[in-house]
C-alpha cells in the first residue's frame, strides 16, 4: 500500500514537471511548452492584455494573463492539487539561484514570496475532491490587482457611508 502511494506521488510529480510555466514568457513560448491554446478568456483586470490563454497539460489547467505579451499571472488548477505538485511548480518558477519563502497561511491559503521579492505564490488546496489552485503572479500584477480591489472596496464601503452621512436624522 505504501509503495503504491509512493509510486502515485512520483508519477504525479513527473506529470507536474510537464506543466511548468514561467512568468515573463511570451505566448509563443507558452504554446511551445504546452501545445495549442485550448481557450481564450477575457483578462481579469484591465491592465492585462485583453485575453488570457488557457492551456491543458498533464491534467492541469494553466491560465495565463499577459501584459505587453509577457506572462505576469499564472494559475494552475486541478482536482486535488497536492503539495508535492505545488512544490515542483514552485521550483519550476524560481528565478535562477532564487527560491521561495516558507509558507504563511491565512484562512487555509498558503502564501510564499520569492527570494528576489518579485513574485508571490498563493496555494489554495481546496477541499478533498475539489479544485486546487496555485497562483503565481508578478509584483506588477499584484499592484494592479490591489488598485482595482481597493477601488471596489471604496465603492462598497466608503460611498454608502458618505451617502448615509448626508441623510438628515430627525430627532437627534
Amino acid at each position: 500500500m505504501k509503495r503504491t502511494l509512493l509510486l502515485l506521488a512520483i508519477t504525479l510529480v513527473g506529470y507536474t514537471n510537464q506543466a511548468e510555466a514561467r512568468l515573463g514568457e511570451t505566448v509563443p513560448q507558452c504554446i511551445e511548452r504546452y501545445g495549442p491554446v485550448v481557450e481564450k478568456r477575457p483578462a481579469r483586470i484591465d491592465k492585462s492584455d485583453p485575453e488570457s490563454c488557457v492551456f491543458s497539460r498533464a491534467g492541469i489547467s494553466i491560465i495565463i494573463e499577459y501584459r505587453a505579451g509577457l506572462a505576469w499571472n499564472i494559475r494552475y488548477r486541478t482536482i486535488d492539487l497536492i503539495l508535492a505538485q505545488v512544490n515542483e511548480l514552485l521550483k519550476a518558477n524560481m528565478t535562477e539561484g532564487g527560491g521561495w519563502s516558507g509558507a504563511y497561511e491565512v484562512a487555509g491559503v498558503q502564501y510564499r514570496l520569492s527570494t528576489d521579492r518579485r513574485s508571490v505564490a498563493a496555494y489554495d488546496p481546496g477541499k478533498r475532491g475539489d479544485l486546487g489552485i496555485l497562483e503565481i503572479s508578478s509584483r506588477e500584477f499584484n499592484k494592479a490587482w490591489r488598485e482595482i480591489y481597493g477601488a471596489k472596496l471604496n465603492n462598497v464601503i466608503l460611498e454608502p457611508a458618505q451617502k448615509a452621512g448626508t441623510k438628515e436624522l430627525k430627532g437627534f
